[in-house]
């Protein structure tokens, strides 16, 4: 279980976090709206250090910047597809 979690100085978007091991983590949540206009969210956490968790956000705004999330339409979805 996760205790209260503190804020990064450089990027607000990551917090630092003690798991059940007693070690400090990192973890990130990125808000965003999809192309349809709806509220999102990616998450990341497990990060040894709040350069890992900021790199990894980096790419994850990239990737939403350059569009490449990946999208199914739910009514073709197939098993493979689900899996991924």
């Amino acid at each position: 279980m996760t205790t209260k979690s503190k804020k990064s100085k450089k990027e607000p978007e990551v917090s630092f976090y003690t798991n059940k091991k007693g070690e400090k983590k990192c973890r990130f949540r990125h808000r965003y709206y999809d192309s349809l206009g709806y509220r999102k969210e990616k998450p990341g956490q497990g990060f040894s250090s709040e350069n890992a968790a900021i790199q990894a956000l980096l790419q994850v705004k990239t990737e939403i910047a350059n569009d490449n999330v990946k999208k199914v339409e739910a009514d073709q979805l197939t098993v493979a597809e689900w899996m991924d």
